[in-house]
């Protein structure tokens, strides 16, 4: 999120909203989803497979970052 990784305007793509064909707009870029959690602005990814799933969660005015991980039996 510091520019060290990724050019600038390339995490800008990352986490730009996407026009849809049907000209809908979408929170979801590169991977990245933008959001908001009791009025502060998010970037977010999760993911799983079988028995396990993650959730990540960047507060970028507060740069905060917090990572959930789950073992799950969703069988």
């Amino acid at each position: 999120h510091g520019g060290r990784v990724l050019k600038p305007a390339t995490y800008q793509a990352m986490i730009a909203d996407t026009l849809l064909p049907s000209g809908r707009r979408i929170p979801y870029g590169f991977g990245l989803a933008t959001g908001e959690v009791r009025g502060i602005r998010t970037i977010e990814h999760s993911g799983g497979i079988f028995g396990f799933s993650t959730e990540s969660l960047y507060a970028p005015d507060r740069k905060l970052f917090v990572a959930a991980l789950s073992n799950s039996d969703m069988g």
